[in-house]
């Protein structure tokens, strides 16, 4: 479940919920959370049935646009780029974890890195123009 509390009232709306109802090991992973940097917008991802999913919570409409995310197995985490418009993110697929990163407007993921070290907990650096991440790699290559 997902919850949008008013600070100032106290107020609490959940926004978004899902559930298990058989018992099955459980992807606890999910979901993952960030604010908009405009702040209108709570977005997240989370799966259903192996399938993955950016969604879009319009704070003023009360509505959730969600899109379909293809050819990535597992989204590990995610950050805004300033203008809003992408995020690098640490994607897994083949069991290889990468930085790439997804377009918001083309619904697209162009990888920064591509090989058997694991690439994790990216962030926008230096006003957008750089990344930094976690990484088992022995160079700095």
């Amino acid at each position: 479940k997902i919850y949008i509390e008013n600070i100032k009232t106290k107020k609490r709306k959940c926004i978004f919920r899902r559930g298990h109802r058989l018992d099955q090991i459980i992807d606890k992973s999910y979901p993952l959370l960030q604010w908009h940097p405009t702040g209108k917008y709570l977005t997240f991802f989370d799966e259903k049935l192996g399938q993955l999913y950016f969604n879009l919570y319009d704070v003023e409409s009360g509505k959730i646009e969600k899109r379909s995310i293809f050819y990535i197995q597992h989204l590990l985490s995610y950050h805004y780029s300033k203008d809003g418009f992408s995020l690098i993110t640490s994607v897994q697929n083949n069991g290889k974890t990468d930085i790439a990163i997804y377009q918001i407007v083309g619904n697209s993921f162009t990888y920064i890195t591509n090989d058997l070290a694991n690439d994790i907990h990216p962030q926008y650096v230096d006003n957008d123009t750089k990344v930094v991440f976690s990484s088992n790699r022995n160079t700095d290559q």
